[in-house]
């Protein structure tokens, strides 16, 4: 039986995905429960999933999917989800800005809080915030979370945070209701999820710093999807 499943997308990620299996493989090591990793790698010019193979002897559950072509992220983490055995699923970044400890606290708060989602919160009091992020990228996730506060009468400081750990059910309950593209997927699922009135609890996170590469968002593509994927919702809604 698996507890837990861990959905990481990728692309371009040859030199950090083993950093972070390996960090991975400290903690499996370290807990008693079965934890799944789930690679779906949208099909990397870089041999990212080469590197993930090169780890399969290493790290037990190491479940790997190689798209044939750019299918972006959400469908990334839908497919990821879709394959998950675990009784929890979480989803994390590739690019080691997440981390498993963090990701383990998730777990632990989800399965003992009597909670379907929590969500690692870069807002949190203690919580690290976007150090290491540009000023844009850290204005519009600040405007981001204040309007959907507003529009939704939401209390989470960080509903469009990638890094998040549920209760399996909801792979049934809320991801068919969410038609969202690219990261504003996951801004969808949480106003899904919260109209369906699904319980929510954060947790603060140490938000990292990508070591090798660089970042795939494109600031104004998401923020312009971000808008007008709220605003469909709010008036759906």
């Amino acid at each position: 039986m698996i507890d837990l499943s861990i959905v990481i997308p990728t692309y371009n990620e040859r030199q950090n995905i083993p950093i972070l299996l390996d960090q991975w493989k400290t903690v499996c090591d370290s807990r008693s429960e079965n934890i799944e990793i789930i690679v779906v790698d949208d099909d990397s010019p870089d041999d990212t999933a080469e590197a993930v193979k090169a780890f399969s002897s290493k790290l037990d559950h190491l479940v790997l999917v190689e798209n044939s072509d750019r299918k972006g992220i959400a469908s990334a983490w839908i497919d990821g989800c879709a394959l998950a055995k675990g009784n929890y699923v979480g989803i994390m970044d590739g690019d080691l800005c997440h981390e498993p400890n963090d990701a383990m606290r998730l777990f632990d708060r989800c399965r003992l809080a009597d909670v379907d989602i929590v969500i690692g919160s870069r807002y949190l009091k203690s919580a690290s915030g976007m150090q290491n992020k540009s000023s844009a990228a850290i204005l519009a996730s600040k405007v981001a979370q204040i309007t959907i506060r507003f529009l939704f009468n939401i209390t989470l400081t960080d509903a469009t945070h990638s890094f998040r750990v549920f209760h399996k059910k909801l792979i049934c309950e809320v991801m068919p209701f969410v038609n969202s593209k690219g990261n504003s997927w996951l801004t969808e699922f949480s106003l899904q999820a919260h109209q369906k009135k699904i319980l929510f609890d954060e947790l603060p996170i140490t938000y990292g710093k990508r070591v090798f590469g660089e970042t795939k968002l494109n600031l104004m593509t998401e923020g312009f999807r971000l808008v007008f994927n709220v605003a469909k919702f709010w008036l759906r809604k």
